[in-house]
């Protein structure tokens, strides 16, 4: 998955064809004033989630916006802070990485995790480090 230069988020299918030119196989359209940090998309290319300085997003290959959850209180900070998603094994809860801290969010950084189908907080947990770029990865081996 890339961010292409007109925001949109393209998934690939790297297994069709490696050696010829790569087209997307799914494509979904973010708000156009929203300014993606990070993104994640279903297994099934229906549903991509994105991450902006101030939101978490769903949306649908057709372009509808299925929910947003907002980071509040919104950070009036542009640089610095760079939120972050990643979906869970089962693609059932969005997890998200908040750098409140260098956000100025009057807290420490927090984990967050979302159900993926409606976008309510489900779970949420306080850092003890400061940071910014926090990057979450699935790991099918984990126990």
């Amino acid at each position: 998955m890339i961010t292409a230069p007109d925001g949109r988020i393209r998934a690939y299918d790297l297994s069709s064809d490696p050696r010829g030119v790569l087209s997307p196989t799914a494509e979904f359209r973010p708000r156009p004033d929203d300014e993606l940090t990070s993104h994640a998309v279903f297994a099934d290319l229906r549903r991509a989630v994105y991450t902006t300085l101030n939101s978490v997003v769903c949306v649908t290959s057709e372009g509808t916006e299925l929910w947003r959850s907002d980071l509040l209180p919104r950070s009036v900070r542009p640089y610095g802070h760079r939120p972050d998603c990643a979906l869970s094994l089962d693609e059932r809860e969005v997890w998200v990485y908040r750098p409140d801290a260098m956000a100025d969010r009057d807290g420490p950084d927090r984990w967050v995790v979302l159900d993926a189908v409606t976008g309510a907080q489900i779970a949420g947990a306080d850092l003890e480090t400061v940071g910014h770029g926090g990057q979450q990865y699935r790991n099918a081996s984990a126990g």
